[in-house]
């Protein structure tokens, strides 16, 4: 074994975070503004401790003792301001995870009073500056770390209440769509075609004080589970009312739109307070029966994009759409898996106020149509964490569930995530009500059947609903 206070062990200790830091100029996002704090954190930073650790190692060879030992005592530093930061930052995540960059300090203070380095007198011009930079960057980095403060812009600042008014007699059959009342998952089939939408605002990976959700409890990090709380159903509607255990409250209204072709969703969900999160969904849709799926966006109509699969965390890179915040609509693609840097397909004016369409197109033909109504009024165009490039942080994103031009496709409609990109940052929704009127429908000339109502496609964008109870109004009269 290495002895704690060998040459050998502050040699290790040096060379150790200049590892640590090489990997996190390579692994972190790129192509942020100057000055922003993840450019001085991602790209300025690792390369000055590396050369820091390089000037130590050099001078050490030269008989500069002096020197290895001043930037041993300037990391330690490091480590334990970064420790006092990270536990008054993020009070919840770093309660007793602070104590991990506290023994850190403490082996690196143990290289530096080595035998071969405690002889080695240190010159205050030198070390003293290097003890305050050393302070001041263990400070920032957690801060730096630490999410913005929202951008989301909900709708409304409350939720109105659901009168609940069950009235089965009044009811009968949609002859479009099902609903699991349960979830809200809301199946739509036509022909060979299978479309499941979830159009509740869902969070499935949170932080309580704006961390990396990594690092949260795991009460606190995972997706609450949403309760109903009842429903009405009366003539081609279905109406619910939910409630989770963080406080927010969802209202959902689904009604038959005309001639079958589809259904017209509207809901809305109260956050009573502000929700920081890594993984959440606005709405997601997944597709199954087509043989080659294309999808356009309205404010580029034009430009067809093909829906492929999806490599993670590395391979076929993502393809999304997003609204920037100079008011461009851009279709990106990623350079490998959902990494950056990344280049457009498309792109096209969009005001905030304007619905966005989204249309799939199955060989060439329209299949469906999916306008949003609110998305682009609430999405966040703050600038992305974890996707850097100037990406903000409301997506589309879609893939398909495997290289099989034929399994299903899945679309996630964020306002404000960081799945694009890379590490675990959290974003925050502001508090309020958000709404999402969410039009669905069927285009072209239905196809033949070859899969039963309510069979959910397998593969990792899909929802399965199997043994779950799904809902229409003429289904209250049986229960």
């Amino acid at each position: 074994m290495v002895r704690l206070q060998s040459r050998i062990f502050w040699l290790l200790v040096l060379l150790a975070h200049a590892v640590a830091a090489a990997a996190w100029w390579l692994l972190m996002p790129g192509g942020f503004p100057l000055l922003h704090p993840h450019f001085l954190v991602n790209q300025i930073l690792p390369p000055v401790v590396i050369a820091a650790i390089a000037l130590a190692l050099l001078a050490a060879r030269r008989g500069r003792l002096d020197v290895a030992r001043a930037v041993l005592i300037s990391l330690a530093v490091l480590w334990l301001s970064g420790a006092c930061s990270a536990r008054v930052v993020f009070p919840v995540s770093f309660r007793l995870r602070f104590l991990v960059f506290v023994a850190a300090a403490a082996v690196v203070a143990a290289g530096a009073v080595a035998p071969t380095l405690r002889g080695a007198s240190l010159r205050r011009a030198v070390t003293l500056p290097m003890l305050i930079l050393g302070a001041a960057i263990g400070v920032a980095l957690p801060l730096s770390q630490r999410a913005g403060l929202p951008g989301t812009r909900p709708r409304m600042a409350t939720l109105e209440p659901l009168p609940l008014h069950a009235s089965p007699a009044a009811a009968r059959r949609p002859r479009g769509f099902s609903v699991n009342v349960q979830s809200g998952l809301v199946t739509l089939q036509r022909g060979r075609y299978v479309a499941y939408v979830e159009p509740l605002l869902t969070f499935r990976s949170r932080s309580p004080d704006r961390c990396w959700t990594m690092f949260a409890p795991p009460a606190e990090r995972m997706k609450p589970l949403r309760m109903l709380t009842g429903f009405s159903a009366a003539d081609d509607a279905i109406s619910a009312w939910y409630e989770d255990p963080i406080g927010c409250r969802s209202r959902l209204d689904i009604r038959e739109a005309s001639a079958a072709s589809g259904c017209d969703v509207d809901c809305t969900s109260h956050l009573p307070g502000p929700v920081f999160s890594h993984l959440n969904t606005y709405a997601a849709i997944t597709l199954a029966g087509h043989r080659k799926l294309t999808v356009t966006f309205s404010p580029c109509p034009q430009t067809p994009v093909e829906v492929r699969h999806l490599g993670y965390p590395l391979g076929a890179p993502a393809r999304f759409a997003y609204l920037a915040a100079d008011g461009t609509f851009r279709i990106a693609e990623a350079a490998s898996g959902e990494k950056g840097p990344f280049r457009t397909l498309a792109e096209g004016p969009m005001g905030l106020e304007d619905p966005l369409t989204v249309t799939l197109h199955d060989e060439g033909a329209p299949l469906a149509s999916l306008e949003l109504k609110d998305w682009a009024a609430q999405a966040s165009t703050a600038v992305s964490p974890t996707a850097g490039w100037g990406v903000p942080v409301n997506a589309i994103e879609f893939s398909l569930d495997s290289e099989d031009p034929r399994s299903p496709a899945s679309f996630f409609v964020t306002l404000a995530a960081t799945s694009v990109g890379r590490g675990f940052s959290s974003v925050g929704h502001a508090a309020g009500a958000y709404r999402n009127r969410l039009l669905f429908r069927w285009q072209g000339a239905a196809p033949e059947a070859t899969s039963a109502p309510g069979t959910a496609p397998a593969g990792r964008g899909a929802r399965s609903i199997a043994g779950d109870v799904l809902y229409s109004p003429d289904r209250l009269r049986a229960d």
